[in-house]
């Protein structure tokens, strides 16, 4: 297919005076439509702060700004061929002539282009007013907010012994929970974390009465079982309505005289069809029992249980036809099985009491979190979001920062808007109060409602469908468009999914619950030679043996065939790479596992974390034990048994017994004899030194980098040590044993010599990239339950705006769990298998040729006969059986014809141990390496063009500048703000002064570094450098290679590969020009620096597979930053 049929929709699209919500499945072209529209806006405001464009995540907002510099930068080149790409280009030459001519200079200043990540975009909001906003200026993102949700917690129950409602609503939970204190505090921590599901509900309940509280909850129960009702009735067969009732009026009279017991008597007396409505549910629930089975199945036959006797025939006969009629109506009966989970819309006494406390408790929690955040100085994103709110939005009405925001910006973009939640949507209510259709303001919300997997993240795929439906954002009106076209896929792919996945999402739509229905795409591409999906089935695999041996065998395959085909190998969870990737390792295949393995799994943390346990506690002998065995010392099993002896007694006290020692070979004493010596010396400098540099510097000597065998292995050691710089309090760590956890969210690097052509990632991280073939192991593989939680919670979006809220406490313990609890669950249930089938539609749209999967299969037997079993439900297998059960079967007999070729890769013997020889020494330093003398002055020249100008205390300047930007990239950048950086003044003058300054030109150096670290982390560009969306950043990057034959030494302030695979070398310039012309000074700057610069260039290509190599030199005193492609590579 050349011609795109959708393309009077993107054209539509970029028609600036309209504000548009546009549905773009997967492999539509969405960044690039988003990218043209930007640059459509550009071109009509007057400066481009006018243009907001918000996105969910860092790569993102990288992605579109990279888009939209190459698009401004290509503007100069040649006109493209393709029809998409010629729209881009002439768009970008026109905003190239309006930069021009308004002076706006973008591609000097590319942080001048408003795109950010919602957080960032919180972070922004809540700088601007401080006071309004609550922040105070102080408050940063915690690495882990967990704790401040616990100390909340633990204090809120501690308060339990006061007078005030709110402790006694703390004492009756506890003695709801057997006063397991520990559980009440994990409940509580849990909701803390979730606080912006329920807190508006929840504490705005707070001014009610108790009967207007109940009576609010209870309205709220009230409509969605009606407007459950009202949708079965939808679905009701119109013979069914117009027939059954005189027939259930019959079977319940029947039941009424003979005595027995029924839900059908709740008909007695029903003449029509019954109203939706909670008074009528005793004759939904009466039609339920007479139409189907316990097992909600529709009746074969009907009886005198139902009311119907035998002299009864003639209603019989009907009934029984109406029994057949239903077998045509699957999704009625669905509905009309769910009804019999409807629970009572009044709450009982029971449930009302604790649900009661529940809610005079949860404001009071979130109260104390407030202050625990306030004391410490650190919150969470929801806390940011909160303090952006506040500052757009006070009691008495819009903030002066909400309308300067009003008069700023006039263009707002939103990409993956079904992935918003409800706090998301009311900022942009906030930010669009007071526009008006026709007024120039414009609103563009791009999503894809099939793609909405981020339920775990409050993500409502619901407000787009409503947003969708109702045509405007508050008082906004959007107008819906559709992409259709799919550019990503061959023909086969995209066919295939067109039509798998009618049966995997639902036939209808429901905002509610997130129901989704399939929409089909165009396939642009042709069909390719390949079959478009293989599979790969195993009768009881159940430890994933086989699977892994396949997928190794397919990867091979692909790679015989194909060498340079991308291959993405993505999972549910990443527990399923357990068996995988060790298999791929084993076979030599390298890849690239993207946030899968924790670095606390990693062996060369776990030894780190024990030397860290054994510095901070000589009496952790687990640690101490496991720093003998690990590799930099390496004991064996029999010399550790010596060590460890009387366990009265600490293992430092045993390592320095000469009778301990005598029993040792000399080997092992050699080991600990250097052992002893590097851990004594750490030991000594404790209070001296901080913790994290006792343990590098313990961990070098020791020869710990010497011990591993990948880089990436030395990459996650300076992960952990920058982690527990951060951990620690003082110089040391409050608690050791909590070091653990501290590394629950960070993951070990990549291997950076796999290349990107293999890659294993979730679906999750999957989303929005793609690969020539995709391979889906573990289909039959579900999840874990989630832990059972306090509070159970479920809201309703209505038309109107407004939002019903479902609430039940956890029940007692021994108690049954009531028909509310049940029924809410029920409902989450449904909502996270709506998601489910939205995961999977991911995962297959990822492929551009191919796509193979993998699942097991368990079988029944009776006698000689056996038949597969339907695959458990929540599992990826069980959405495909429908479809492709037959499929399945048929690779499991191919397979079991040809499974004597697949064998696994040969494991390497259990007693490997690998440990540093015994006599193992820091290697010396290398000697001096002579080079020709000729090329000692052009060396020095393009060396010393740094500070050749300079006096003492401009070098001291740039000294200290590009040490603190060193440490800024390696923070958490968000937490540096500008009032925290002018508090480091005494910091900055003591590093002064270290540079040889005097007292008072160490103050007046100070104002300079300040200054310039204050620009930097305000200036977007700035911003970017230091914590963009990167691949991989380095700091102070250190080189060494020949370059025309010369040996060449480098050290680059910063390099970056961005997300689009580029490399940026990128220079710092703290000198400050305080005359006229500023232009052309830093035009003069990059003429001195190029040739340096390109040099650097030359020789990072020669070291790393590059993209495009960028050249830059970034101006922190001026937030200017000037760069330019190389012009030459390194020679071969």
């Amino acid at each position: 297919m050349s011609k795109v049929i959708d393309s009077p929709a993107r054209a539509r699209a970029l028609e600036v005076a309209t504000s548009f919500i546009v549905q773009a499945p997967a492999g539509s072209g969405k960044t690039e439509l988003l990218t043209q529209r930007y640059l459509a806006l550009l071109d009509c405001v007057d400066c481009p702060e006018e243009v907001l464009a918000i996105t969910f995540t860092r790569k993102a907002a990288g992605e579109m700004r990279n888009r939209i510099l190459n698009a401004l930068e290509g503007a100069e080149g040649v006109e493209p061929e393709t029809d998409h790409g010629r729209i881009t280009w002439r768009l970008a030459k026109r905003v190239r002539e309006r930069d021009s001519d308004r002076g706006w200079c973008l591609m000097d200043s590319p942080g001048r282009l408003k795109i950010m990540t919602i957080d960032a975009f919180h972070a922004v909001l809540s700088r601007q007013l401080p006071i309004l906003s609550g922040a105070g200026g102080a408050l940063s993102v915690a690495d882990r907010p967990e704790l401040l949700y616990r100390e909340a917690a633990r204090k809120t129950l501690c308060s339990a012994w006061e007078g005030d409602d709110a402790a006694a609503a703390a004492r009756q939970l506890l003695a709801h929970l057997d006063n397991r204190f520990e559980r009440a505090e994990d409940m509580l921590t849990s909701l803390l974390a979730r606080r912006d599901q329920w807190r508006a509900r929840v504490t705005g309940s707070g001014t009610l009465s108790e009967p207007e509280r109940r009576q609010w909850l209870e309205g709220s129960i009230r409509r969605q079982l009606e407007s459950g009702l009202t949708i079965i009735s939808a679905y009701c067969p119109r013979r069914l309505r117009e027939e059954l009732p005189a027939l259930a009026d019959y079977a319940a009279a029947s039941l009424v005289e003979t005595g027995r017991d029924s839900p059908i008597r709740g008909c007695l007396g029903l003449t029509s069809w019954p109203e939706p409505s909670v008074e009528f549910m005793p004759a939904w629930k009466g039609l339920a029992e007479l139409l189907l089975t316990g097992a909600g199945s529709v009746r074969k036959r009907i009886t005198v249980s139902q009311g119907f006797a035998p002299a009864g025939e003639q209603q019989r006969g009907t009934m029984t036809n109406l029994l057949g009629l239903l077998e045509q109506h699957p999704d009625f009966v669905r509905l009309l099985a769910e009804l019999r989970t409807f629970p009572d819309h009044r709450y009982g006494p029971g449930q009302w009491s604790i649900l009661n406390q529940l809610l005079v408790l949860l404001p009071r929690c979130a109260a104390e979190l407030e202050v625990v955040m306030r004391e410490q100085g650190k919150g969470d994103y929801v806390a940011i979001s909160d303090t952006a709110r506040r500052a757009l939005q006070h009691e008495d009405g819009p903030t002066d920062l909400a309308l300067a925001l009003d008069y700023r910006i006039r263009h707002i973009l939103v990409d993956e808007f079904q992935d918003t939640s409800a706090a998301q949507v009311e900022l942009l209510r906030l930010l669009t109060a007071g526009w008006e259709a026709g007024d120039g303001r414009s609103l563009f919300c791009v999503g894809d409602p099939m793609q909405s997997i981020y339920g775990f993240r409050e993500a409502e795929v619901g407000l787009f469908l409503d947003v969708r439906r109702l045509g405007r954002i508050e008082e906004v009106p959007v107008e819906p468009l559709n992409l259709e076209v799919n550019f990503r896929s061959a023909a086969g792919v995209v066919d295939w999914v067109s039509d798998v996945f009618p049966t995997v999402m639902p036939g209808y739509e429901d905002p509610r619950l997130g129901a989704v229905p399939f929409v089909p795409a165009k396939a642009f591409n042709p069909a390719v030679p390949e079959a478009p999906v293989c599979y790969h089935a195993f009768e009881c695999d159940d430890d994933g043996s086989r699977e892994a041996v396949r997928v190794r065998t397919v990867v091979e395959s692909i790679r015989g065939s194909d060498p340079d085909a991308s291959i993405g190998i993505l999972v549910r969870s990443r527990n399923l790479l357990e068996r995988i990737a060790p298999e791929l390792k084993l076979a030599g295949i390298r890849f690239q596992a993207v946030e899968i393995e924790r670095l606390a799994n990693r062996q060369v943390i776990q030894d780190l974390m024990a030397l860290t346990r054994a510095l901070a506690h000589p009496a952790d002998r687990t640690a101490w034990l496991a720093c003998l065995r690990a590799p930099w010392c390496g004991l064996t099993l029999d010399e550790l048994e010596i060590v460890a002896g009387d366990s009265r007694r600490t293992i430092p006290e045993h390592i320095r017994d000469s009778d301990v020692l005598a029993r040792l070979s000399p080997g092992g004493r050699q080991r600990l004899d250097r052992f002893s010596s590097v851990i004594a010396s750490a030991s000594s400098e404790q209070g001296r030194r901080p913790l994290h540099r006792r343990v590098e510097g313990a961990w070098l000597a020791l020869g710990g980098p010497a011990a591993l065998d990948t880089a990436a292995a030395l990459d996650d050691a300076r992960s952990f040590i920058q982690r527990l710089e951060r951990l620690q309090t003082g110089s040391e760590l409050e608690d050791p044993a909590d070091l653990e956890n501290a590394l629950s969210d960070l993951f070990a690097s990549p291997d950076p010599q796999a290349g990107s052509t293999l890659q294993l990632m979730t679906i999750h991280k999957a989303k929005g990239l793609e690969f020539d073939y995709v391979l889906l192991p573990g289909l039959h593989r579900g999840t874990s339950r989630g832990n059972l939680e306090l509070l159970h919670w479920l809201e309703f979006p209505q038309p109107d705006g407004s939002r019903d809220l479902l609430l039940a406490s956890i029940e007692e313990r021994g108690r049954d769990r009531d028909p509310l609890h049940r029924y809410i669950r029920s409902q989450e249930s449904k909502k996270t298998g709506y998601e489910l089938g939205r995961l999977l539609y991911v995962a297959v749209t990822r492929a551009r040729r191919q796509l193979h999967l993998f699942g097991s299969i368990r079988f029944r037997e009776d006698g000689e006969s056996r038949w597969p079993r339907p695959p458990a439900e929540g599992t990826l297998l069980s959405l495909l059986w429908g479809h492709c059960e037959e499929d399945f079967l048929n690779a499991l007999e191919d397979r079991q014809e040809s499974q004597a070729v697949e064998t696994a890769t040969p494991k390497p013997a259990v007693g490997f141990f690998r440990r540093l020889p015994a006599d193992w020494q820091l290697p010396e330093l290398p000697g001096s390496i002579q080079w020709k003398s000729t090329a000692e002055s052009a060396e020095a020249a393009t060396e010393d063009v740094e500070y050749w100008w300079a006096g003492r205390s401009s070098r001291a300047v740039g000294t200290v500048v590009h040490r603190w930007l060193e440490r800024l990239a390696a923070d958490n950048l968000d937490a540096w703000t500008p009032g925290r950086i002018q508090a480091q003044s005494g910091t900055v003058v003591r590093m002064l002064r270290e540079e040889g300054l005097g007292p008072e030109d160490a103050k007046s150096a100070a104002e300079r570094v300040l200054g310039a670290l204050v620009a930097t982390v305000t200036d977007e560009s700035g911003r970017w450098l230091l914590a963009g969306p990167h691949r991989d950043a380095r700091s102070e990057y250190a080189l060494a290679g020949m370059d025309g034959g010369q040996l060449v030494h480098a050290v680059i302030d910063r390099f970056i590969v961005d997300a689009n695979g580029d490399t940026w070398i990128v220079d710092y310039k703290t000198g400050e020009h305080t005359g006229g012309d500023l232009d052309g000074f830093l035009s003069r700057e990059v003429e001195r620096y190029r040739p340096q610069l390109e040099k650097y260039g030359r020789l990072v290509s020669g070291v790393h597979e590059t993209g495009q190599v960028k050249l830059g030199l970034y101006f922190p005193l001026h937030r200017a930053f000037k760069w330019w492609s190389a012009t030459s590579q390194r020679e071969p």
